[in-house]
């Protein structure tokens, strides 16, 4: 009990220096540009007004993300706190999840590979959303503006496989085998934030709840591949509502 307790605390006190040093440069951009805009809006031209909003939005969205990560490995970490199983639709699932991504994937190009039949799956639909807009968000971040991206999902025996793959850059080896831990991060594509490296380890956890598995690795189109694998029944006596 002593060693987890220590354990726990380091992993705040790390996730609080991680978070507060991250959450600086934007908030610092969104006051800078709305201070500069308060200041000046009939100096600045409608270019460069829109220029100054799109960052402030940009910004915004990573915050969310952040919180929502954060909040996910909270939530998944908190044995008080079941799980709340439901049959989801697979491609309700995978469909939300792209509608999340879409008004940022830039020039990516996002293509939907459903199961062949409508298929539903036990899960924490909200979870296993969330881990589906973290894998296509760290494709976006980290392959080149005009790849493309595939998200697709297919029945293998007992299980529901899911995969999210790009085309371009693929995964460094040295990372392959430490890619999932916690602030663990590679570098971005220019332009884009890295954050403090939670998503993946957050996609981990969440689908470990599952009782699932993920793994990523490079693909024959010279991109990565993460696949993560969901059993398609649970244990009766987990019930509907609960478990892990």
């Amino acid at each position: 009990q002593i060693a987890l307790q220590t354990q726990r605390e380091s992993l705040q006190a790390n996730l609080l220096r991680a978070v507060s040093h991250d959450l600086r440069t934007p908030l610092a951009g969104i006051q800078g540009n709305a201070e500069f805009l308060a200041a000046n809006a009939d100096q600045v031209s409608p270019a460069d007004r829109d220029a100054l909003l799109s960052s402030m939005a940009s910004d915004a969205r990573w915050l969310a993300e952040m919180i929502d990560n954060l909040l996910g490995m909270t939530r998944v970490q908190d044995e008080d706190v079941p799980l709340d199983f439901q049959p989801e639709v697979v491609d309700d699932v995978i469909g939300d999840a792209v509608a999340r991504v879409m008004p940022y994937r830039g020039e990516h190009e996002i293509a939907v590979e459903p199961p062949q039949d409508v298929e539903t799956v036990p899960m924490d639909g909200k979870l296993i959303r969330q881990v589906l807009v973290n894998l296509i968000d760290n494709a976006i971040k980290h392959s080149a503006s005009n790849s493309r991206i595939r998200v697709s999902a297919e029945r293998a025996g007992d299980d529901m496989v899911f995969r999210v793959a790009d085309d371009d850059g693929g995964i460094a080896p040295d990372m392959l085998e430490k890619i999932f831990g916690r602030f663990v991060s590679e570098d971005a594509e220019p332009g884009r934030k890295g954050g403090i490296g939670l998503g993946l380890s957050i996609c981990k956890a969440i689908v470990e709840a599952h009782d699932g598995s993920i793994v990523a690795r490079n693909n024959r189109e010279g991109g990565a591949t993460f696949e993560f694998t969901l059993p398609m029944h649970r244990a009766e006596e987990e019930g509907a509502h609960g478990g892990r």
